[in-house]
């Protein structure tokens, strides 16, 4: 099951790349498909903040705190 999952992320990546080459898809989605550590590190950084904060103004049990750690996972 494992290696089949593999095998199908494998077989996506590989038609998104050649998609991206091809031009099927616009170059402005290119960020979206491919986005770089530095944006992927800034929105990690993002959603730890705002579990914090909520945690801090509503509690742990709140619907908003919840969402938010649920988010990281």
């Amino acid at each position: 099951m494992i290696s089949e999952t593999a095998t199908l992320l494998d077989i996506s990546e590989k038609e998104d790349k050649s998609l991206v080459q091809s031009g099927s898809i616009p170059q402005s989605w290119r960020c979206l498909l491919y986005p770089s550590v530095e944006k992927l590190v800034n929105e990690i950084v993002a959603v730890n903040h705002a579990w914090k904060v909520a945690r801090e103004l509503f509690g742990e049990d709140s619907p908003l705190s919840i969402s938010s750690r649920d988010l990281k996972t």
